[in-house]
């Protein structure tokens, strides 16, 4: 059976479901296991359940750069707001990892693009150590804050120039030079 029929045929309850622990929603998602959130969504899961990391779904979607996963969990209520363990967001994975499509989705619906994470880290901050410019240039667009200071007491800016990414170091003065405007 497909996994959507088996979804479907789950959510009209012709399907028998295992009794689950709310640790699976957040599993099934970082397995990449669409059919088994969808039943797990379709049964009346938690969204909001964590893992032994402190990790929902939405955490893992992110983090594995779903895009489609991440609109359907917020679709069906994942709250955006929330950190794991290490404090980081959904868009803060999003950003660090690269996922721009992900970054896109979640500012589409709302998430705080200056959400602060340990050390004061903010998604831009990810993105920038990690040299994820697509996601760096989503998150100035939506207005990240050129002058947050995370780790070290340090811009954006400031980790751009200490790596000698000269690339970001562009993208973040020509966003400081609009932001002047």
């Amino acid at each position: 059976m497909s996994r959507w029929a088996h979804a479907a045929l789950s959510a009209l309850g012709l399907v028998a479901v295992a009794a689950c622990s709310p640790a699976d929603l957040p599993a099934a998602a970082k397995n990449g296991d669409v059919a088994r959130v969808e039943t797990l969504l379709a049964t009346g899961a938690d969204i909001a359940a964590v893992d032994d990391e402190g990790a929902t779904a939405l955490h893992w979607a992110a983090r594995r750069g779903d895009a489609a996963l991440v609109h359907r969990l917020v679709a069906a209520g994942a709250p955006l707001g929330v950190g794991d363990e290490r404090t980081w967001t959904a868009l803060h994975y999003a950003a660090s990892e690269g996922h721009a499509d992900v970054v896109a989705v979640l500012l589409a619906h709302g998430a705080a693009v200056d959400a602060r994470a340990a050390a004061n880290f903010t998604p831009l901050h990810l993105a920038v150590i990690n040299s994820r410019y697509r996601s760096a240039e989503l998150l100035l667009r939506a207005g990240a804050a050129l002058d947050a200071r995370g780790m070290e007491d340090r811009t954006a800016l400031e980790f751009a120039r200490n790596r000698a990414d000269h690339r970001m170091v562009v993208l973040l003065e020509g966003a400081a030079g609009e932001q002047d405007r």
